[in-house]
């Protein structure tokens, strides 16, 4: 339970104002299993990494693991987004590609893996991490631009940056036996 928690809450979180919404975005409503499928497939090959790792990962290893992947996706919160590039159309298929790419090397990915790192339930994980990623890139697909002028980002993400940078220090904290 607490896999499924921390990866839907986290994996939320973390992709707030990224570029798998503005991705999500151009894909509009009609790419709503593509996108899906993306999300789906990142977090089970994010879990299959893990469950790859986790057995090297025991005890304080593993929270010290997840502590570091809180800190880099805090910082991700915390530096502001990539303004979006001026390019050509792309093609249906090529997004698709993008949106995949980009939700195999971004934080809540890595996140996922220190999560089951630390937990060890891949099956949780994974099913928290779909449901993040569809809770955070869902309502960008259906609404498009309403969804971010409804949405102050601007404020959000420095806030979950600064608690997700003071939670992986508590978790650094208490694997290194400090507190």
């Amino acid at each position: 339970m607490d896999a499924l928690l921390l990866a839907l809450l986290l994996g939320l979180a973390l992709d707030q104002g990224d570029r798998s919404q503005r991705l999500a975005r151009e894909l509009g409503p009609r790419q709503l299993v593509p996108v899906t499928l993306v999300i789906v497939a990142s977090a089970v090959i994010a879990v299959l990494l893990g469950l790859s790792i986790a057995s090297f990962l025991k005890g304080p290893a593993g929270l010290l693991f997840f502590a570091i992947a809180l800190g880099l996706g805090a910082s991700g919160l915390l530096l502001p987004p990539s303004p979006a590039k001026a390019s050509a159309p792309a093609g249906r298929t090529s997004l698709i590609i993008q949106l995949l790419a980009h939700r195999l090397g971004n934080g809540s990915s890595f996140l996922l893996v220190g999560i089951v790192a630390l937990t060890g339930n891949g099956w949780a994980t994974a099913l928290g991490g779909s449901l993040g990623g569809l809770a955070a890139l869902l309502p960008l697909l259906l609404a498009g631009h309403a969804y971010e002028k409804a949405l102050p980002l601007c404020v959000i993400r420095p806030l979950l940056g600064g608690l997700l940078l003071l939670a992986g220090l508590g978790c650094a904290l208490g694997a290194l036996g400090l507190v």
